[in-house]
Formats: structure tokens, sequence, C-alpha cells
């Protein structure tokens, strides 16, 4: 290997941490688990995204508590169409990002009773029906998205 392509190797190395671009989502273990499989607004569903750092590398994310908005959860309805959160009043709050070194964790909770952003921008209640709720996380400044639990609003 010539001088030249080997320092072009070290200093890459170096930029990107010795790991590959695709590495962050296959080395971040986030699960989405859910406390009852029926809720509504009256039993709100409470909602557990746990990230686990399963790589070799110290990875970056966001600090739990700045989950408050947008939420650390999607919702999809029977369909798979998006459902849009309703709206949450924040006062954004800046936190550190946290350090995940290989093994450590983090958890986020949260709740959803079954409402969207209606007309307006006010809430209202979804219809009752099937929803998919998936975790979301953001993590060396890519989103990650975990698989998919099932709730029933009625």
């Amino acid at each position: 290997m010539s001088s030249a392509l080997r320092f072009v190797a070290v200093m890459g190395c170096t930029l990107l941490g010795c790991r590959g671009i695709a590495d962050v989502s296959t080395s971040l273990d986030v699960r989405v688990s859910v406390d009852r499989s029926v809720a509504s607004v009256a039993a709100p569903v409470e909602i557990t995204v746990r990230v686990v750092n399963r790589g070799a590398y110290t990875i970056q994310t966001v600090e739990p508590r700045q989950y408050g908005c947008p939420g650390p959860f999607l919702v999809y309805n029977g369909a798979g169409t998006l459902v849009p959160p309703a709206v949450r009043f924040c006062s954004l709050p800046l936190y550190a990002p946290v350090l995940l070194a290989p093994g450590d964790s983090v958890v986020i909770r949260d709740r959803w009773s079954g409402d969207t952003a209606g007309e307006s921008g006010r809430s209202m209640a979804v219809p009752a029906g099937l929803y998919r709720i998936v975790g979301r996380v953001y993590a060396d400044n890519r989103e990650i998205i975990s698989t998919a639990v099932a709730v029933d609003i009625n």
C-alpha cells in the first residue's frame, strides 16, 4: 500500500471512527413495549422504548428527557397510515446528548391515550380499531425505528 493511500485510510478511519455508515442502525437494539394491548382515552397505554448499544463503539444518542416533543414513538392505523401525534405543550429544554458505550442502554417512557392532532390543531380521539406503535430514537444524527407492537383502541 502506498504511503498516500495509507494516509487516506488512516484519516478516514480516524474521522469515521472505523465504522461503516450503516453500522449505527445495526448496532443499536431498539425495542418498544406496552403495558396493555387494549387502551382508551380513559386508560392510556404506557410505552417503553429501550435502546441498547450492541456495537463495539460508543454511540451518541438523544437524552431521554428530550423526547417530550416529539415523543419516542410513532403510531400507524390499520391501513398503515401514520397517525399525526396529538398536540403537546413543551418547554423544549436542551439536554446534553447521552454517550452509549458498548453494552449500555437507555430507557424512554411515554404514554398514548389514543389521541391525534385534529382539525385546527386540537387533540381528538382516534377511531376505534387496531393501531401499531413503533419506537423511534435518534442516534448519531439518524432516526432508528423499532419493530411494531399492536394496541387496540376501543
